[in-house]
C-alpha cells in the first residue's frame, strides 16, 4: 500500500507529523454539520423510562455476540477473551454493570478510546485527506455495557406500545 503526505489547502503537501495531525482533525471534525435543536417537540407520547435489571443470561447472551476478531481498545481487553471466559464474567459483570445504572454513572475509562486512520480502499490520490477514515477502538466491557442497554432503550417504545 502506497502511503503519501496529505495536502493542505492550499496544495502544498504537509511537512510534519503535527502538520498531517492538525489536518487530518480539522477533516474528521468537520465532516458532520451542526444540528438545529430548538424546534425539536419536548412532549413524548412515551410512556416514562426506566432501566430495568441486567441479568447474567443477558450478559452472557450479548458477550457471544461480541466480535472475536475485532482489535481491543485502550483497555486492553479482547473480545475473545470475553466470550471464553463468560461464565465466570457473569457475575461480576452484572454487578458493576448494575452498579453503573443505579449509580448513573458510565465510567471515564470505557469513554477512551483509540483512533487510527486507515486508507480508504482504491482511491487514486492518498496525499487528499479524504482517502482516509478514522476508526476508533473502544473498551470491550464499556460496549459490551453499551449493548446491553441498548437493546432496553430500542425496545422502550414497543414496550410502551408507541409503536
Amino acid at each position: 500500500m502506497r502511503r503519501s503526505t496529505p495536502k493542505k489547502t492550499d496544495g502544498r503537501l504537509t511537512t510534519n507529523k503535527e502538520e498531517q495531525t492538525e489536518l487530518s482533525f480539522k477533516m474528521f471534525s468537520q465532516a458532520g454539520e451542526r444540528i438545529n435543536l430548538e424546534n425539536i417537540q419536548h412532549e413524548s407520547p412515551l410512556s416514562p423510562f426506566s432501566f430495568r435489571e441486567i441479568t447474567t443470561h443477558k450478559i452472557m447472551n450479548n458477550s457471544k455476540s461480541l466480535p472475536n476478531k475485532k482489535a481491543s481498545g485502550p483497555d486492553k481487553v479482547p473480545s475473545k477473551i470475553v466470550n471464553i471466559a463468560g461464565k465466570e464474567l457473569t457475575k461480576p459483570l452484572k454487578q458493576l454493570f448494575n452498579s453503573c445504572l443505579s449509580l448513573g454513572h458510565f465510567p471515564q475509562c470505557w469513554k477512551l478510546g483509540t483512533t487510527l486512520i486507515l486508507q480508504k480502499a482504491n482511491k487514486e490520490d492518498y496525499s487528499d485527506p479524504s482517502a482516509y477514515r478514522p476508526i476508533a477502538l473502544l473498551s470491550t466491557i464499556g460496549k459490551l455495557f453499551e449493548r446491553i442497554i441498548n437493546k432496553q432503550i430500542m425496545y422502550w417504545p414497543y414496550k410502551s406500545d408507541s409503536i
